[in-house]
C-alpha cells in the first residue's frame, strides 16, 4: 500500500498515534497507527506502516475499524485455513461471485428446493432486494 503519513496526532487506548492515508480497492482509508508498537499490521489487510493501526475508517463511514483492547499472549497462532484445500482464483472473481450469490441467492434457493418430495411448494423471500438498508458494498469495491 502506498501510504502517505500526515502531521496529525490522536490519542488510542492511552497510544498517540499519527495518521496516516491511503486508497485501497476502491476505498479511500485514513488510519491512526502507533509507533510505540513496532507491528506492521492492522484491521483486515490494512497493514505496512511503522506500527501498530488501531483505528481505520474509509471515506463514505460505511466500515470503521477501532481496537478496543490489546493482550498479550505466548500462544502459537494457527492457520486459519488450509490452502492446499482450495482452488485458486482471481480475487474479483471471487468477489463478483460472491455478490450475485448475495443478491440473487434467493432466486438460487427457490429454483432448488421449489418442489419438495412431499408436493409442498417451499419460497424463500429475498431480504436483501427487499430492503434497500441491506444494501451494503463490500470492502473492496474495485472489482464492480
Amino acid at each position: 500500500m502506498d501510504w502517505v503519513i500526515g502531521d496529525s496526532t490522536k490519542t488510542v487506548l492511552n497510544y498517540e498515534c499519527a495518521m496516516a492515508r491511503t486508497d485501497y480497492h476502491g476505498r479511500h482509508w485514513t488510519v491512526w497507527f502507533t509507533p510505540e508498537i513496532p507491528v506492521q499490521d492492522g484491521p483486515w489487510k490494512l497493514c505496512g506502516l511503522p506500527g501498530l493501526i488501531l483505528e481505520a475508517k474509509e471515506n463514505t463511514g460505511q466500515h470503521h475499524f477501532i481496537a478496543t483492547g490489546i493482550e498479550s499472549s505466548n500462544q502459537q497462532i494457527m492457520p486459519i485455513y488450509n490452502p492446499k484445500k482450495y482452488d485458486k482464483m482471481r480475487r474479483e472473481d471471487m468477489l463478483d461471485g460472491k455478490r450475485q450469490y448475495l443478491t440473487n441467492g434467493a432466486s438460487m434457493v427457490n429454483a432448488f428446493i421449489s418442489n419438495t418430495p412431499s408436493g409442498e411448494k417451499i419460497e424463500i423471500k429475498d431480504k436483501v432486494n427487499d430492503d434497500p438498508d441491506l444494501h451494503v458494498d463490500f470492502l473492496e469495491t474495485d472489482y464492480h
